[in-house]
């Protein structure tokens, strides 16, 4: 890619997110305020458990949450009016528009663990855990907006297998119903992360065949 390129690609995607406005900080809301007051407030009777609820509900927050930039920019390339628009010349392929904004808020995600990381060093495998479980939501988004041609209907999809892997999860090397409690360890990097990254994959790829026979314009 180009110098350029990668200049007007970056501007336009900083312009996309400007224009989220409210949404922009939604998600920055729920993960960096309310996912350590809420679990502040439920470890009040058992301090050391703090962490315990950290984990817990970042598995049940960040996931939905990093997808969702991304995913309110894709709506108006696959839902707007006039969306054909947004398709001309070079700029038939979204992925880099939904990668980039995932990206940047993994990155704060990061820089809110290297705080736990600093007083518990096991916390960087249960940021490892999260990064696989994050990108497996990637991929998914990726494949479910352009397969369904609805933003809301793959965001409930998303929330709803949240739901089910918090409820049905009963195994701490099952990498599709992820949600497990037990504290994540190297080896699960083998059964867990690099599983839900080889399915992340294949879902973008995927999302990617959908995205170049895109033709639904309104």
């Amino acid at each position: 890619m180009r110098y350029t390129t990668l200049k007007a690609l970056c501007k336009r995607i900083g312009f996309e997110l400007k224009s989220l406005r409210l949404l922009l900080i939604a998600p920055l809301i729920f993960v960096h305020l309310l996912l350590p007051l809420a679990s502040y407030m439920l470890s009040r009777k058992h301090p050391d458990e703090y962490l315990s609820y950290i984990i817990m509900l970042s598995m049940l927050i960040i996931p939905v949450s990093s997808i969702m930039w991304g995913l309110f920019i894709l709506k108006e390339n696959v839902e707007g009016k006039g969306n054909e628009l947004l398709y001309i010349g070079n700029n038939k392929i979204k992925l880099l528009d939904f990668l980039i904004p995932f990206v940047l808020f993994f990155l704060t995600v990061i820089v809110h663990f290297s705080i736990y990381i600093y007083f518990t060093h096991a916390m960087l495998l249960e940021l490892i855990r999260l990064m696989g479980i994050c990108f497996l939501y990637f991929g998914a988004t990726y494949l479910l907006v352009f397969l369904t041609k609805s933003t809301s209907l793959s965001l409930m999809t998303l929330i709803i297998y949240t739901i089910i892997a918090f409820l049905f999860s009963n195994s701490p090397n099952n990498f599709i119903l992820y949600m497990n409690l037990t504290p994540f360890e190297a080896e699960q990097i083998t059964s867990n992360t690099i599983p839900q990254i080889i399915l992340g994959t294949a879902f973008t790829f995927g999302g990617l065949m959908l995205n170049k026979r895109f033709h639904r314009f309104n």
